[in-house]
């Protein structure tokens, strides 16, 4: 089984621009994320079993086309903290309609092979750490 989720990569100057306003700004007792591996998380799918995955992967590619996704500014504009994981994120406080529309659609692509739904409601967000005993005081 594999932890699976959708995200989309940043661009290099935004990546580099987060890590230089966290590493500057934000004392934290947790994991900083490796600026590598930033992104914007847009769906969490849990496990997976390989043809699961493989199914899905299937699925997601004859869904997305040119055709049916446009582009989009977001602005990262808020921070906070998920007690439970102990993850400490930059996020918006608005999003525009696509994003909704394009994580509902891998939701359901995720369930139909066989993922649990994720019942948390959709926060498009960039972690910045990761076990957080306690959650930062954000400028």
């Amino acid at each position: 089984m594999t932890r699976v989720f959708f995200g989309l990569e940043l661009d290099t100057a935004t990546t580099l621009k987060i890590a230089d306003w966290r590493d500057r700004q934000i004392a934290c007792d947790g994991r900083p994320v490796p600026t590598s591996n930033f992104h914007l998380t847009l769906a969490f799918v849990g496990e997976l079993s390989e043809s699961a995955i493989e199914r899905l992967c299937l699925a997601v590619d004859d869904w997305l086309t040119p055709s049916n996704i446009r582009g989009a500014t977001l602005h990262l504009d808020c921070t906070g903290y998920w007690a439970k994981t102990g993850i400490f994120w930059l996020g918006a406080t608005s999003w525009p309609d696509q994003l909704d529309q394009m994580t509902g659609k891998l939701g359901n692509l995720a369930g139909a092979v066989g993922a649990k739904r994720d019942k948390r409601s959709f926060q498009p967000h960039v972690t910045l750490y990761r076990r957080c005993q306690t959650a930062p005081v954000a400028p």
